[in-house]
């Protein structure tokens, strides 16, 4: 049976809040910013459960080491590198990696700290998600 996507935004949100309650790791963000872009880079150890970010605008995704993600579209596995992943604003990911995976979010953004980069790019829920693109029209 094929899931929508309201039911998939449930199923990851249900994972996430399951795995906060287990023990979490921390896994350190680098930022860079050039010419109107801001990159994200994470570096994900092997066999890690994660959810995460809703985006508020089209992004590109740089994936290097081997996860498997389910997001609106469904369930997929990126493997070695994928180059230019694009991203719609709005979806929500959860993975697991099956090795240590290299994860990097690009944006065209005014942003030049990762501070102002976090507040003009994401938020944390889909009601969140759904005002704000009320507001912008």
């Amino acid at each position: 049976m094929e899931l929508t996507v309201e039911q998939r935004r449930a199923s990851i949100e249900g994972l996430e809040h399951h795995l906060l309650q287990l023990p979490q790791i921390t896994i350190e963000p680098k930022h860079y910013f050039i010419g109107g872009l801001c990159a994200r880079e994470i570096v994900i150890p092997a066999g890690v459960c994660l959810t995460g970010k809703i985006h508020l605008e089209d992004h590109l995704n740089f994936v290097t080491g081997d996860i498997s993600v389910e997001t609106d579209e469904g369930m997929t596995r990126l493997t070695g590198v994928q180059i230019a992943v694009p991203s719609k604003k709005g979806i929500k990911r959860a993975g697991y990696t099956h090795t240590q995976t290299i994860w990097t979010t690009v944006h065209a953004t005014s942003a030049t700290t990762p501070e102002e980069a976090e507040r003009l790019l994401i938020v944390g829920s889909y009601e969140k998600y759904l005002e704000v693109q009320k507001c912008l029209g």
